[in-house]
């Protein structure tokens, strides 16, 4: 009767480490399962980061690209202002022009009186 009772234990102890394998394997095949998941959200993420780092970098690029031409723009600006601090306008010459042209017409139309009124 002992001995049949120590079978009995040795079957229930048998079956519970079979209970416990099974777990143990499972909890094994659960941990794989959330690596492999873990794994894939991380690529993810890795990828995610690459093409976040080449949209930054082409956008470095036209920030670039715009001040250059920013830079070229200031650079035309200062030799437009610069020239056209060393030569009047085209205006400010006609005026010279039409002031000395009226000079001379009225000095002209004044002297041939002048020598009339000299001449009394």
């Amino acid at each position: 009767r002992a001995t049949e009772k120590l079978t009995r234990t040795l079957e229930q102890v048998k079956a519970e480490a079979a209970e416990s394998k099974k777990e143990v394997e499972q909890v094994k095949a659960d941990a794989a399962e959330s690596q492999k998941a873990l794994e894939t959200k991380v690529e993810q993420q890795g990828q995610t980061i690459r093409s976040q780092g080449q949209t930054i970098g082409r956008q470095g690029e036209k920030i670039e690209l715009l001040e250059g031409k920013v830079e070229g723009l200031q650079e035309m600006t200062s030799s437009l202002i610069s020239t056209s601090a060393a030569r009047p306008s085209e205006a400010v010459q006609t005026r010279k022009f039409v002031r000395r042209w009226r000079i001379v017409f009225v000095v002209g139309a004044l002297v041939p009186h002048g020598f009339a009124l000299a001449s009394l």
